[in-house]
């Protein structure tokens, strides 16, 4: 009797235990998985050039930071010459955050996508990073930073993009 006392406590302990460090109660998704996500949606606001689908991926910081983001998203659709005819995903290249006992503080992903084969022969690259999480900072969810480059133009060996060759828009508020 002792012994199955004993065998259920522990069994009990173990339960208990593996909910109270199991985080949030939110569900988990892989970081290939949200990539591929934010990615298709990225160029399917690039193919069609919207605007307004654009925004909605990039976090409230950066929207509020650039009074004429339409006019450089504009510019960042013009910068694309042809139709897009593929592209193909860079799977994370980093990933990273803090996390308490009480599950993340801070997710955020940071990927490209390679490849951009246009209608006008040119190819091109999107590098871009975006957070998942970030608890007391709502206006940091979403795309904190992008940059599309002409994937043939030789690289600064500073900022790692192209001089002239390419174009960002990034969230300088950003912690």
């Amino acid at each position: 009797m002792l012994k199955t006392n004993l065998i259920f406590v522990l069994f009990l302990w173990m339960v208990l235990s593996c909910l109270r460090f199991s985080g949030s109660g939110e569900k988990f998704v892989p970081p290939k998985e949200i990539a591929q996500q934010k990615s298709d949606s990225i160029m399917t606001a690039f193919m069609n050039h919207d605007k307004e689908a654009f925004k909605e991926l990039l976090c409230p910081g950066l929207q509020e930071e650039h009074p004429d983001l339409d006019r450089e998203m504009e510019e960042l659709f013009a910068f694309v010459e042809g139709d897009i005819i593929s592209y193909d995903l860079d799977y994370p290249t980093a990933r990273g955050g803090s996390t308490t006992e009480l599950g993340w503080v801070k997710q955020f992903i940071t990927t490209k996508i390679i490849d951009i084969q246009t209608s006008s022969g040119k190819s091109y690259n999107i590098h871009y990073t975006f957070n998942t999480i970030y608890k007391g900072h709502p206006e940091q969810l979403g795309i904190t930073y992008i940059c599309i480059y002409k994937s043939d133009a030789p690289h600064d060996p500073v900022t790692g993009y192209p001089p002239g060759e390419s174009y960002l828009i990034e969230f300088k508020g950003r912690l």
